[in-house]
């Protein structure tokens, strides 16, 4: 099975093909660096610089486009396992009733490790949970 994503940012979702509904995922993320000398946490600040990958997306174990803003994804209707795998891993079993949307979010908290220069970036770490 092929799911089709369809980016909606602040748009609302189209209606579904028949016998479908629509799943309807907001992607949002918070980071921060962590500034590390010979393994001591010296301070950290807010993450203004650094780049973070977009999630990493499966519907029914297939992957899927997503990134951090608003995605519609028009599924059978019946239960489905959605799981995002990067930046944390988070799964959840969600029921899609026809003609109808169903809604989550996804939120990330990502903890960059540099080094105390700022300028090298040692490890990341995130962790993810769903919010209906």
């Amino acid at each position: 099975m092929t799911t089709e994503a369809h980016f909606l940012g602040d748009a609302d979702a189209p209606p579904p093909p028949p016998g479908h509904g629509v799943l309807v995922v907001t992607f949002h993320f918070t980071s921060k660096v962590e500034l590390y000398r010979s393994g001591m946490l010296l301070r950290d600040r807010p993450n203004w610089d650094i780049w973070v990958p977009p999630p990493v997306l499966t519907v029914d174990g297939q992957p899927v486009r997503a990134s951090w803003s608003t995605w519609c994804y028009p599924l059978p209707a019946g239960p489905h396992q959605v799981d995002v795998r990067e930046p944390a891993a988070a799964g959840r079993r969600v029921e899609v009733v026809a003609g109808e949307a169903h809604r989550l979010r996804y939120d990330a908290s990502v903890t960059i490790r540099k080094d105390h220069t700022d300028t090298r970036v040692l490890q990341w770490h995130g962790t993810g949970r769903w919010r209906a």
